[in-house]
């Protein structure tokens, strides 16, 4: 045991007000008894005290306060990309029974067909499992947030099956719909922890993120157009609207159907890009072979060249823009092979110093075609 305090007579050192300040012990064989004193202060003045003078006061004992315990603030979240997206190899779902039972029917299918075909649809509609849904975006509901009703995922199925054919077999589709469940699971539980607050300052957010990106490929010589995770389409810039003939059709499209209608074949495969924007948050912009036809016509005539994708992110890293700016390739008959590489690049060139000059990030051809 550790040594107690010193000891005089079985008693311990003790002192007065003015010993302590002077850092030392009134001890008892100093103190001079005064019979007429109580108890409490019979031993005083000291010794000490006496021959200087001074005022021989007991010291108050002071009991140490307790500590005050004040409720956490609470923490404001500044940084662009709080949540990790789930990687392909990740799955997430909202019940843990149901993670247990699909882990397992998931494994063996490998990565590269998860990339390539996990945008096409949404939750399967045996899937199971129940979510909210919510219109693609609302004065509450900001679009990042949104989660693809079982009605139109049927849909959208349809109208791909009958644009590819054979190309989709039952395996795919059953794998496109697992990845899309992972996903979907994952916003549904983000949906419960982000307040109606929050979701009201991620709408103004992206209605505000909307509006420059829109100003800048207005003046942008690239064709091109914005949509978001649900596929409408947001805005086409009139070089694009020549090309597909857009006329006056109605802006933001009421659902996918128009997206879907005038993507080339050759176009489905950046669709898998969406995807792995979702589940890779460091993955902002690719570069693609892209093409579309006329909105009214079903004619497989489609204008291709190569284009950039970039994604736009909420404060929560989640995508809610899709932004897309193609180079179509020149007619055969007006440009000779050997100056088709100039003609991208001077297209390229232009569209590059557009956006340099409009200061607007993350839009245009700014990660280059080769």
């Amino acid at each position: 045991m550790p040594p107690g305090p010193k000891q005089n007579g079985g008693k311990p050192n003790i002192a007065c007000n003015a010993c302590r300040k002077s850092h030392v012990s009134c001890e008892r064989g100093d103190l001079i008894p005064d019979v007429t004193a109580s108890s409490s202060d019979a031993e005083r003045p000291c010794r000490r005290c006496q021959s200087r003078g001074l005022v021989c006061e007991e010291v108050e004992s002071k009991r140490r306060k307790t500590q005050q315990t004040s409720p956490d603030a609470p923490i404001n979240y500044t940084s662009a990309h709080v949540m990790s997206a789930p990687s392909v190899s990740q799955n997430v779902y909202a019940n843990p029974v149901y993670q247990q039972q699909h882990i397992a029917n998931i494994q063996g299918v490998s990565t590269v067909e998860l990339d390539e075909w996990s945008l096409l649809l949404g939750s399967s509609p045996s899937s199971g499992i129940e979510l909210t849904y919510a219109p693609p975006v609302t004065n509450a509901q900001p679009p990042s947030l949104y989660v693809r009703p079982l009605e139109e995922t049927k849909r959208l199925q349809q109208l791909i099956q009958k644009r590819m054919g054979s190309r989709l077999t039952p395996e795919v589709l059953r794998l496109i719909g697992r990845t899309w469940e992972t996903i979907n699971s994952r916003i549904h539980g983000l949906q419960q922890f982000v307040t109606a607050e929050q979701k009201q300052q991620m709408v103004s957010d992206y209605k505000q993120r909307l509006h420059e990106h829109t100003q800048a490929l207005k003046i942008s010589p690239a064709p091109s157009l914005i949509w978001e995770r649900s596929l409408r389409i947001l805005y086409v810039n009139p070089v694009f609207k020549k090309i597909v003939e857009w006329n006056d059709w109605p802006l933001p499209t009421e659902d996918f159907t128009e997206f879907m209608q005038m993507l080339s074949p050759v176009s489905v495969r950046m669709m898998k890009y969406n995807a792995k924007m979702f589940l890779d948050v460091q993955c902002d912009s690719i570069t693609t072979r892209i093409g579309f036809r006329r909105l009214n016509t079903d004619d497989e005539v489609f204008t291709e060249g190569n284009g950039v994708l970039n994604v736009i992110r909420d404060q929560l890293g989640l995508p809610e823009l899709f932004i897309c700016q193609f180079v179509p390739d020149p007619p055969s008959d007006e440009l000779p092979i050997a100056e088709m590489e100039d003609y991208r690049n001077m297209v390229f060139t232009k569209a590059v110093e557009t956006h340099r000059n409009n200061g607007t990030q993350n839009v245009g051809l700014l990660a280059g075609y080769r």
